[in-house]
């Protein structure tokens, strides 16, 4: 049965085919056309496949030299963050040994204070002993009596 109806459809199929392979008449002219167009469009289709061959290649080429110049790049910084980081080293060096400096000028000028305060002292002290000598503070009792006594 299925082999019948089959062979039915092939036959229906190659009645009907018939019409489709017969041509009708073509125009010369319309023909010339069609030629025309296929060969502008051949041509332009080399063309535009060779821009974008050209533009493949180019972008090849431009990628190579992007990774050329980042490595370069790279390679450059590298060195320049080793340098950074030995003048940080350096520069942190310098400041602790200032850091150093300063602690003990701190210290003299603690020690030179200390011996600014034991001179006032002894500034103020001589003073004092000067001025009792110069001018005594205390009052003999008989010599005011006989100051007072002898004054009119």
């Amino acid at each position: 049965m299925i082999a019948e109806i089959g062979a039915r459809a092939i036959t229906t199929m190659a009645v009907n085919i018939g019409p489709v392979l017969k041509s009708g008449s073509l125009d010369p002219e319309l023909l010339e056309t069609a030629n025309t167009w296929f060969s502008r469009s051949w041509w332009g289709l080399m063309i535009a496949g060779g821009i974008t061959a050209m533009a493949a290649c180019a972008t090849v080429a431009f990628l190579i030299l992007q990774f050329w110049s980042s490595n370069i790049k790279e390679r450059f910084s590298d060195e320049r963050i080793a340098a950074n980081e030995a003048e940080t080293k350096r520069a942190i060096a310098d400041s602790d040994s200032a850091k150093e400096g300063t602690a003990r000028a701190n210290e003299h000028i603690a020690e030179l204070t200390a011996q600014a305060e034991e001179a006032r002292r002894e500034t103020a002290q001589a003073k004092l002993e000067l001025q009792q000598i110069r001018f005594p503070r205390s009052i003999n009792l008989e010599k005011f009596q006989e100051r007072i006594a002898n004054c009119p």
